[in-house]
């Protein structure tokens, strides 16, 4: 679970970097946490998972996500599919953030 939760992160990291978002990602690498930097009401974060969500990623806004021992690389692959998708939505709603 560390492995594929360490390759989620630098997906993520990846991803946050190309659409130009600064993040937060902490957490053990088998329950990670992804914050936006000055996002303290939670606007971009709720958004960011509301787009993962409609990409078939589920990802909680506020709290710790949880990576399961049963995922498999092809699930991998379609997290970071759908949470670089969520990270290209959230940049054109939010052209400024």
């Amino acid at each position: 679970m560390r492995e594929v939760g360490l390759q989620l992160s630098s997906g993520i990291a990846d991803s946050a970097s190309r659409w130009g978002f600064d993040i937060h990602y902490t957490g053990p690498a088998q329950m990670p946490n992804l914050l936006f930097v000055d996002d303290t009401d939670y606007q971009l974060a709720t958004a960011f998972s509301a787009e993962a969500q409609a990409r078939g990623v589920y990802v909680h806004p506020k709290h710790n996500w949880f990576v399961s021992a049963a995922t498999t690389p092809d699930d991998l692959d379609m997290a970071l599919t759908g949470l670089d998708g969520a990270f290209a939505a959230l940049r054109q709603r939010h052209p400024r953030a």
